[in-house]
């Protein structure tokens, strides 16, 4: 769990088995108090978003922070970094923030993919 500057980010991870391969997904639950105090058992979050999940059980790592990028909006914004690991793994970097309408909005800050060691894709 990660909280700061009236946010709090909650990362939960399900595990799936695809056949014989097990496969772990993330869900982030952030929730936001303009005054600081929240309590996640009975508030509901203000975005749960369902991450992009990683091949086999141990390769899955999210990087979570709280930070301020954005000042024109009250909330500060949550990054999330998620590295899949495996022969084709990939990396996504997401931020979510808070528009005009205080709706927390995910947006996809950029992604790599790589084949056996070497980049195919970067930076979209």
């Amino acid at each position: 769990m990660a909280a700061a500057l009236g946010a709090r980010v909650v990362p939960e991870y399900s595990s799936q088995t695809d056949g014989h391969t097990p496969f772990v997904r993330p869900t982030l639950r952030i929730w936001y108090g303009e005054q600081g105090e929240i309590n996640i058992r009975t508030e509901e979050p203000v975005l749960e978003y369902e991450g992009l999940g990683a091949v086999g059980a141990y390769n899955m790592t999210t990087l979570l922070q709280i930070v301020e990028l954005d000042g024109s909006n009250d909330a500060p914004e949550v990054l999330s970094s998620e590295y899949t690991g495996g022969m084709h793994c990939c990396a996504v970097v997401t931020v979510f923030s808070q528009d005009s309408e205080d709706r927390w909005q995910p947006v996809k800050v950029g992604e790599s993919w790589w084949q056996m060691g070497s980049p195919i894709r970067s930076g979209r």
